[in-house]
């Protein structure tokens, strides 16, 4: 009851005031590098409209009983979920070589750190010889390869709309999440239409260049739409009003596509999600770093190679989000999930295990699930267990927040 209490007191203190949790620390700016690509402010080509309209949501599973923050918490009545669905956000889940992130709340150029969240208006940019994926939920990934820039117009609950600039990503569907992306260029719309395999590029000469390797993708320009089908590559060149379409037979692989195809395996190969929700992203790295467990919860995962004092949110720092305010990020390469979904606890014999609540359940992110603690010389944080209150301190006006 006492770590309740002051939780709330300190989170009310860290809203108002703005206070950084001691021994935190923002990310570093990226340092500066007069052979980076993206060393100035990124271009801003005038991208087509989006081609969906308002989504709509599923409902909360009991209308009637407590709104629900993370999962199967009851959260007290500053939760909205309705207001979280619409502040989404995406994983920073590898990052190779010299990768950077471009925020969309300040300008900022910083390094790209793994496990860092993206928001709406944020630019990810790779340099020569660099790679990065970011994971946007459980199905929809998205590849860099060297020398590109894609910005994040729109995160949604399941609901992306990306902004290609420059450079060749690929976007893979790697399972059904139910969600709806679009992929913009400067002169066409790109939208997947199911699991599969797109590889898009924007060359130097403006010229757009679709590959579907599987799936089927439809293109979309103010002149109208087509289908692109598995085996096929188009090339887009002109402006949105005047653009030329030439479709031939599929583009070769290249080190990008195998790097790609490795990372597919990886992911395909893990178990996890046979015990956690699909609006669940980052299940995948699990298997490599730990074990499903039996626990009072049912199916936990007990983290290998632990110490014997090691505690969650223990390695890691503290970000400042838009929405958001604190956000915890975790140096581990599995630090995604356990960290914004589900709770911590002591599980017998097994150590410290996560619970990411039932399989059959709808949730959304939250940048940490902790009790504050402390006053006057620093504050401190502890992982909350199962059905434990939680006191969300985002939105609401919280941070300057809408």
């Amino acid at each position: 009851m006492v770590r309740r209490f002051l939780s709330v007191i300190v989170v009310a203190v860290l809203a108002v005031a703005g206070t950084e949790p001691r021994g935190s620390a923002q990310f570093a700016p990226a340092p500066a590098n007069p052979d980076q690509s993206y060393s100035g402010e990124p271009q801003q080509p005038q991208y087509p409209p989006g081609q969906y309209g308002s989504p709509s949501y599923p409902q909360s599973p009991d209308q009637n009983g407590p709104s629900y923050a993370g999962n199967g918490t009851a959260a007290d009545s500053d939760s909205n979920p309705a207001a979280d669905r619409q502040h989404g956000v995406a994983r920073i889940s590898i990052a190779q070589g010299d990768v950077n992130v471009r925020r969309g709340d300040t300008g900022q150029l910083e390094a790209a750190a793994i496990n860092a969240p993206l928001m709406a208006s944020d630019h990810l940019q790779t340099s020569p010889g660099s790679r990065a994926e970011v994971e946007l939920d459980s199905g929809n990934l998205i590849r860099l390869g060297p020398n590109t820039d894609i910005g994040f117009a729109n995160l949604e609950y399941h609901r992306y709309q990306v902004q290609l600039g420059a450079g060749t990503i690929i976007y893979r569907v790697l399972r059904d999440a139910g969600s709806q992306a679009e992929i913009d260029t400067p002169n066409i719309a790109v939208r997947p239409l199911g699991v599969g395999e797109y590889r898009i590029s924007v060359m130097e000469d403006g010229t757009t260049q679709i590959t579907v390797r599987s799936g089927q993708a439809e293109i979309d320009s103010p002149e109208g739409s087509q289908q692109l089908a598995a085996g096929q590559t188009t090339l887009v060149r002109g402006t949105p009003n005047q653009a030329e379409f030439q479709t031939t037979a599929e583009i070769g692989r290249d080190q990008l596509d195998d790097w790609s195809a490795t990372r597919d395996s990886e992911l395909l190969a893990s178990q996890s999600y046979r015990y956690v929700s699909p609006d669940i992203g980052g299940a995948d790295d699990l298997d490599q770093y730990g074990n499903w467990v039996q626990s009072q919860y049912g199916q936990v995962w007990q983290p290998q190679g632990q110490n014997p004092d090691w505690s969650p949110y223990s390695d890691g720092q503290w970000g400042f989000e838009p929405y958001y305010g604190w956000t915890w990020v975790d140096a581990a390469p599995w630090g995604w999930a356990p960290y914004h979904y589900g709770r911590w606890f002591l599980n017998g014999g097994f150590g410290w295990c996560w619970w990411p609540g039932a399989v059959r359940a709808s949730y959304w992110w939250n940048p940490a699930l902790v009790g504050f603690f402390g006053w006057g010389g620093g504050l401190g944080w502890v992982a909350l267990a199962p059905y434990e209150i939680f006191h969300p301190w985002w939105g609401h006006g919280f941070f300057g927040a809408g």
